[in-house]
């Protein structure tokens, strides 16, 4: 069962991660990121998926995602961020 997807974050709670690439702060490369590593990380891709599809829907017509949202894709795609970070072989 896929996990349930999370309320909208409080901006008054929420910081921006200064660790945070700008890549992980745009919904199409975010996107563009899970299908890259979708074969590396099989038992994840889905959920990554469910999250793109949930967070699309606050993002800007520039695929920006608001800074509320930083946490929470560090936590989710925190994986595949650091897939991503790593130098290729």
């Amino acid at each position: 069962m896929p996990p349930s997807l999370p309320s909208v974050p409080d901006s008054t709670a929420a910081r921006p991660h200064a660790d945070l690439p700008d890549a992980a702060r745009n919904i199409d490369a975010v996107e563009a990121l899970v299908e890259r590593h979708a074969g590396d990380f099989p038992d994840r891709a889905d959920e990554w998926r469910l999250y793109v599809a949930y967070l699309r829907d606050f993002a800007d017509g520039e695929g920006r995602l608001p800074d509320t949202f930083d946490g929470l894709v560090a936590e989710v795609f925190h994986d595949l961020l650091n897939a991503e970070a790593r130098p290729q072989q």
